[in-house]
């Protein structure tokens, strides 16, 4: 039987439950349990949930969760992602059945549930443009300033780090060349934020 479609929509509250393959233990030991704590907070950072309760168990863990906006689907596909390629959890041997086993879901899982991504892509838009309008630039601006200017630098990590937007449609939308380009870019910025400040604080105060 098919899986229930997910309801979404602002304001929501779930309970979210995920457990490891085969019922295996994937959270061995408190360290592992704190970095899924530290991913889960990211992940609210960038999706504005709030966790109102959550259990971690050794094989399983619980999230009550309220979602402001409507991007469940979109915000649990970066966490669960985040946090298995991020490889916290789970034996070598164990990573690599998981991997074998759902070798032939890489495509479908980067392609996503079309309407969840339709809806995750215009609230991208909207805030990129709100960024360029901070920043006054426009679609044009995009199209002819260098791949790697600092305001698209800027525009990139600002969303990279409140929004669940990912490298090839950032990259694609800011003409900034190829995702592991941009991803260097961001990383750069993360580390050494200076040379992109002014730019950084004018997105700020629009509250992207």
């Amino acid at each position: 039987m098919a899986r229930k479609l997910r309801l979404e929509y602002a304001g929501a509250n779930y309970h979210v439950i995920s457990r490891g393959n085969y019922r295996a233990d994937v959270f061995g030991d408190e360290a592992t349990k704190s970095a899924f704590l530290a991913c889960l907070g990211e992940a609210c950072l960038k999706t504005g949930w709030v966790v109102h309760a959550w259990c971690v168990m050794a094989n399983h863990y619980h999230l009550c969760l309220e979602t402001p906006e409507p991007n469940l689907v979109q915000g649990m596909r970066w966490l669960q992602a985040t946090f298995s390629k991020g490889w916290m959890v789970g034996s070598p041997a164990f990573k690599k059945e998981l991997l074998w086993e759902h070798r032939h879901l890489a495509a479908a899982w980067e392609r996503g549930d079309e309407e969840a991504t339709e809806l995750a892509t215009a609230v991208w838009e909207e805030r990129i443009r709100t960024c360029l309008a901070a920043l006054g630039k426009n679609d044009e601006a995009v199209a002819e300033e260098s791949k790697g200017a600092g305001w698209k630098v800027a525009i990139a990590a600002t969303l990279k780090s409140s929004t669940t937007a990912t490298n090839p449609w950032l990259a694609q939308r800011l003409n900034m060349g190829s995702p592991f380009r941009l991803s260097r870019l961001v990383s750069a910025c993360r580390a050494a934020p200076q040379p992109y400040a002014s730019d950084l604080k004018r997105i700020a105060k629009c509250k992207v």
